[in-house]
């Protein structure tokens, strides 16, 4: 008896794997249209929609800032030096968990490296400077202070960087603030440009 019950899962795992290696979904050659193409909806709010092609920003040397960049505009924080671009930190800031596409196996191993970075940049710096600003009425005024006060103090681990990004806080800007707002931070990656 027992060597039918083992027959009996082995000829269930086959089967599995059969229905996992022939796939029930549409076929490849048909692109899937129930599925947007371009970029995920993070890198969707990263990048700004480009409002007129007259209005490109343009750095003083005349030459186009690339899309996603922020430059230092109203909030007084100074221009990144040349070569560098400049985008709020967020999710996808670090290059741990991109390039896995959306298979079923990759998606959630892509899922597992930018959970920590969601839980640093929309729960954890909202927190902190919501209590900071509760604490001592104003966000704080230097990069340094904000590296201290809110990062170090509160050990919120900042998702790490490719060799020559940094994160840059913009004082000015957390200064109009009168919440803390994940969606439009002022924790800013500086980073080369590619």
């Amino acid at each position: 008896m027992p060597q039918w019950r083992t027959l009996f899962w082995f000829g269930c795992l086959a089967g599995c794997l059969l229905i996992h290696a022939v796939g029930c979904g549409r076929p490849a050659s048909k692109p899937d249209s129930s599925k947007p193409s371009g970029p995920t909806p993070a890198a969707r709010r990263v990048q700004p929609a480009p409002s007129q092609p007259a209005e490109a920003a343009t750095s003083p040397s005349g030459a186009p800032h690339p899309a996603g960049a922020v430059t230092g505009g109203s909030s007084g924080l100074a221009e990144p030096a040349p070569g560098m671009i400049r985008q709020k930190a967020d999710v996808g800031a670090s290059p741990k968990g991109q390039g896995y596409g959306g298979g079923l196996i990759t998606e959630p191993i892509s899922v597992y490296f930018k959970a920590p970075q969601m839980v640093a940049f929309r729960i954890q710096i909202p927190h902190a400077m919501n209590l900071y600003r509760a604490q001592y009425g104003h966000f704080p005024k230097t990069q340094e202070e904000f590296m201290e006060k809110i990062i170090q103090e509160n050990g919120i681990q900042l998702p790490p960087l490719p060799p020559g990004a940094r994160y840059v806080y913009d004082p000015q800007k957390a200064a109009q603030m009168q919440q803390y707002d994940p969606a439009d931070p002022p924790l800013f990656v500086e980073r080369p440009a590619p």
